[in-house]
């Protein structure tokens, strides 16, 4: 089972987790990644290429097949404007044992914060705007996995 998607609307993390139901499930890892109040922020606005975008998320997933025993994959990402407390991303894998299933994510969302064209700009509460710039943590624990 695989579903990728790349979406403005919000979504349910409990009705996305129903999408795994196969038998031989011994676990079930996830991800959820939330919009912060940090620095001030009200919002962040997530601007995407439809086609490489989901194309890089599409990408992901398979080397995530390739590298672990999974059964199930979902990657769903947001874009557009996203309010303090709203949910980002979410990654969840099943498999039939729980070590692949906790560095499936690990390895995804490594990967997901260099190798997935998404640009991300704050929007803070006195109205300014500030794009994030990648950081140096993110490349580096990408890079530590050596694939």
């Amino acid at each position: 089972m695989r579903y990728i998607s790349l979406q403005s609307d919000i979504f349910d993390i409990g009705s996305e987790l129903t999408k795994f139901n196969d038998d031989g499930l011994g676990a079930i890892s996830s991800f959820t990644g939330i919009v912060r109040a940090e620095n001030k922020v009200e919002a962040l606005m997530i601007e995407h290429h439809p086609i490489m975008s989901v194309a890089a998320l599409n990408d992901l997933a398979d080397r995530c097949e390739t590298k672990y025993d999974l059964r199930g994959i979902i990657i769903i990402h947001r874009y557009g404007i996203l309010r303090v407390g709203q949910p980002i991303v979410f990654v969840a894998v099943s498999s039939a044992h729980r070590i692949d299933a906790m560095k499936a994510i690990e390895y995804a969302m490594d990967r997901l914060k260099t190798d997935v064209p998404l640009w991300k700009k704050e929007i803070r509460q006195d109205g300014s705007e500030h794009w994030i710039e990648q950081k140096l943590s993110d490349v580096a624990a990408s890079q530590s996995w050596n694939d």
